[in-house]
């Protein structure tokens, strides 16, 4: 459910006073040429990760080239636009000319990688005047936030954390974007009736995989402090249970994973000095066919699950789908019981690895052949391990880059 690919960093280096470019000489009353290029920009690689950006001043018509258009390429799309597409690890850079040779250097890293986008929460249920925090991670920032009617809803974003305040009684879906077009919905219902002492939201839906703070709003409780008191095992209170603060901040319990066989409520319930009590109920949402096991030896088979595999010298060597040279893949490993630990070893260069609930990832876009290299063409091969208590089991992957798309080839 969750991918992560390569990703490029771009910034924008724009030569000369204000921001802007370098224009030709002995034209002083010419604007400088500049982009819409943010100075820090990351994208995934591959068409769906493209980003288009638009031309100004200086003298049309224009130009873009790309340095090395084996780590990225460059192409203007209309007459003041130009694409970057990232192809691969490495660093270049993309030049904006104008007519009178007016230059917008604009250098790029290709590193890391960028995490799926997500929410800490998926569902909020909240009282006209309640408040509630919504943590956003991965993507790619800056982030927006649209939805739901002005006069229902009041949204509020500061960076990674979008605040949600209940107006009037609706139900609404909110969409949080990154810059790269990736979404997310999140349905908020703000329902009628309100208490004087309110822990919102009153109710929320998260996966389990997700290990996000979870963050309450208690408001109408008496001064002082206030103490809450969540389940343990799934969801426990980060810090002091007594606080005067009315923020309280929950984390994954002593279980050591949020996993449920089947969707789970979890009442966090607060109670200020006079004795009165605000809850908040928690729904984690059971989003793994991987059954919940136990950090100790169950006696149970314990293997890594959905491969075809066969003993070659004392080690399960196991083929999975070939790759395309140009496009990005996704391989997905799961154990067939929860709490697993995952590592790789030998892994090629073209995959990156990434762990996320009770499933392992590698990802990554292999490159074709060109004069001055193979590329990634060919087969390789890699070792994925999964330990839980006393039990470890490793197998060999074994996986084929073959035929070209997106201007790679290995024919």
């Amino acid at each position: 459910m969750f991918a992560a690919a390569l990703a490029v960093t771009l910034a924008a280096v724009l030569a000369g006073c204000g921001g802007g470019g370098d224009t030709a000489a002995g034209n002083d009353n010419q604007r400088a040429l500049k982009t819409t290029a943010p100075a820090d920009l990351v994208i995934g690689v591959g068409d769906g990760e493209a980003r288009t950006f638009e031309i100004h001043d200086g003298t049309p018509p224009y130009r873009v080239e790309s340095s090395d258009t084996r780590v990225l390429q460059a192409q203007r799309v209309a007459p003041d636009r130009f694409r970057v597409t990232g192809v691969s690890g490495g660093s270049a850079t993309v030049a904006v000319v104008d007519a009178l040779s007016g230059r917008v250097q604009v250098p790029v890293t290709v590193t890391g990688h960028v995490g799926a986008l997500r929410l800490s929460v998926e569902s909020l249920t909240l009282h006209s005047g309640q408040r509630a925090p919504v943590i956003i991670s991965g993507g790619q920032a800056p982030y927006r936030a649209v939805g739901g009617a002005q006069e229902a809803l009041r949204l509020t974003l500061a960076g990674d954390m979008l605040t949600v305040e209940g107006l009037l009684v609706s139900q609404s879906e909110v969409v949080v974007q990154d810059s790269a077009g990736r979404q997310q919905t999140l349905g908020v219902t703000v329902a009628p009736g309100a208490a004087a002492f309110n822990v919102s939201p009153a109710r929320q839906t998260v996966s389990e995989e997700s290990n996000l703070p979870i963050r309450l709003v208690v408001a109408g409780a008496a001064p002082g402090e206030v103490c809450a008191q969540a389940d343990g095992a799934l969801l426990q209170v980060r810090g002091p249970a007594c606080t005067t603060d009315r923020t309280i901040v929950l984390e994954t319990g002593s279980a050591g994973s949020r996993c449920v066989a089947e969707d789970t409520d979890v009442v966090v319930t607060v109670v200020d000095r006079n004795g009165s009590t605000g809850t908040s109920t928690i729904t984690i949402r059971n989003t793994s066919d991987v059954p919940c096991g136990s950090d100790t030896d169950d006696g149970g088979e314990f293997t890594i699950t959905h491969l075809t595999c066969a003993p070659v010298n004392g080690v399960d060597e196991c083929t999975i789908s070939d790759a395309t040279a140009g496009s990005f893949y996704t391989y997905v490993f799961s154990a067939s019981q929860a709490g697993a630990e995952w590592s790789f070893s030998q892994l090629p260069a073209w995959l990156k690895q990434e762990t996320i609930g009770n499933r392992a990832y590698v990802t990554g876009t292999p490159q074709g052949r060109d004069d001055q290299s193979p590329g990634d063409c060919g087969t390789h091969g890699f070792l994925v391990t999964a330990a839980k208590g006393g039990k470890t089991v490793t197998r060999k992957i074994n996986v084929a880059v073959t035929g070209a798309s997106n201007g790679q080839t290995c024919r």
